[in-house]
Parts: C-alpha cells; structure tokens; sequence
C-alpha cells in the first residue's frame, strides 16, 4: 500500500496526525452543540435525461452516519497543516465572524459594507470548512484535488473560478451543511449545439456546499466551465468573494426552482443558478442586473 498523504500539501502523513474539524472546536463551543447529535448523509440521485434536460427522479440515502457533532472529523491532513496555515485561517476569521454568527452584524446587497480584507478572511474559512465537511462526509470527495492544493498555496486568495456567497437567517438553527452539485441552468434553449448529457457532466464535476452558522450563510460553489455564469436569487445571496466576479441578478422566486417549503440549506444552495454567458447577449432582461 503506497504511503498517504497529506491532502493539501502531499506532504507524507507520518508521526503524527491530525483529525481536522470542518466546524472548530471555538465554534461548536460558542454554540453550545458539542455534544448534539448529527447524521452526516450522501445523497444518491437517479438520473432521466427528457426533452433535453436532466431531470432527477429519485433522491436515496447512499450512505449515513450518526454522532455527537464534536466527532465529525475528517482524516488525511498533515499536523504541519493543521497547526500552521489552516490555523491561520481560523485566527483571522474568528474575529470577523463572531458578530455575524450572533446576528449583531448583517450585509446589504452592497459590495462595500465590508472591507475586503475581512471578505477575504471570511471566503477562505468558508472555503476551508467546505473542503474539510466534503472528506468528512461518507460518499463526497467531490473537491478536486488542484483545488485543495490552490487553497493552501496563496493565502490572498480563493483558489480559482470558486465563488463564495453569504446570507443571513432567523430560525433556531445553529450548525448544519449541505452539500449538493444541482444547478437549473436558464434559458438552455439559447444555447448553441447544447447537449444535455455534457452538461450534466460539467454539473458532476461541480460542487455546491452551503453551510449555517449561527444567524450566517455561507455557500462556496464551483462551475467548471467559465463560460457559464453563476446567478443569484435577489435578497438571498450576496457575493462575497472573489469582488470582481461576474454574475448575474434575478428575483426571487419563492417557489421555483427549490420551493422555500424545502430545507432552509436546500432552498439556500439550490436557488443559486448557471446561465450561459452569451445568452446575456440574447436575452438581455432576463436578470435584473449584472453585478
């Protein structure tokens, strides 16, 4: 059996390793949900291609776990890591964070109600807790590796073409994620020579991971063909990072695509959509703005 290694470095897991929480120790504490039961659960979906779009006909449990929140831990990271970088990570965000998770500080749709060193602080801890709740859950690993490695090898940024969004809410929720590469793609009849079975397959290389943490949203999202642009639900999503990012605007629609009767994460991740981005051209009002 061939050495392991470190996910983000290659570094060989020797001497000592390091059981990663996606959600810190800080946090789950500050919470009060160490000891709170959890089932970390792979979704399985069945697949009909009709009239030229996926449609998902069955959703299965794959796969699940159950225990304590404070023993969701993921493997497969180096202690040099783990102590070094990534805490690094979780000391600059802490600060910037502690007041949107108890809901004494919320974004507006603007850009600059937040300054981008604390946006950035913010996109590479919600980057790296995506990334660590993707190895911790059964059935993911859906984060390439490149992009594990990207994370860790430039602390000025989010490795590239990810796009991470924020939100807020007001039910008792405390910690919770959820992890799913669905997308609606709008207007796909104005695509030229679309091919469902292709799409679908950028789809599976993509990932969606949203997660709670106190009174924030946050959502980190890939698309892994950058001629498709990502869409936000107005008064749902904000862009946080990167600030520069071209995306586009829409109302929201309480009942289409993912209906608000859904999971608060569900409707959350599934109301961010794709577009292709010459269809702009083609379809000028379909969203409200680029932004």
């Amino acid at each position: 059996m061939p050495d392991k290694k470190c996910l983000f470095c290659d570094g060989p897991l020797t001497g000592r390793k390091s059981r990663d929480h996606p959600f810190p120790m800080w946090l789950l504490t500050h919470l009060g949900v160490c000891d709170e039961d959890v089932e970390p659960t792979h979704i399985g979906y069945e697949k009909e291609f009709q009239n030229g779009v996926a449609n998902i006909v069955r959703e299965y449990v794959a796969e699940q776990r159950s225990h304590p929140m404070q023993a969701f831990v993921a493997g497969g990271v180096c202690a040099k890591c783990n102590n070094g970088w990534m805490s690094d990570i979780e000391t600059r965000a802490k600060p910037v964070l502690m007041p949107f998770i108890d809901g004494q500080r919320t974004l507006t749709q603007s850009r600059h109600d937040l300054p981008d060193p604390e946006s950035l602080a913010i996109a590479r801890w919600a980057v790296k807790t995506a990334y660590m709740i993707d190895r911790a859950t059964p059935g993911q690993d859906t984060v390439p590796t490149n992009h594990l490695h990207a994370l860790r090898s430039d602390p000025n940024r989010t490795p590239p073409g990810v796009r991470v969004f924020v939100g807020h809410q007001s039910s008792d929720a405390k910690v919770s994620w959820w992890s799913s590469p669905t997308w609606f793609g709008m207007h796909l009849e104005d695509v030229s020579g679309y091919d469902a079975e292709a799409f679908d397959r950028l789809i599976g290389a993509s990932y969606k991971i949203g997660m709670v943490v106190g009174k924030l949203l946050l959502l980190v999202a890939f698309f892994p063909d950058n001629a498709w642009a990502m869409v936000i639900a107005k008064g749902i999503h904000r862009l946080l990072w990167p600030p520069d990012a071209r995306i586009g605007e829409v109302p929201f629609d309480p009942e289409h695509p993912v209906s608000v009767a859904e999971p608060l994460l569900k409707v959350f991740n599934g109301n961010l959509r794709i577009v292709h981005k010459p269809s702009l051209d083609r379809a000028p009002g379909m969203m409200q703005d680029l932004v």
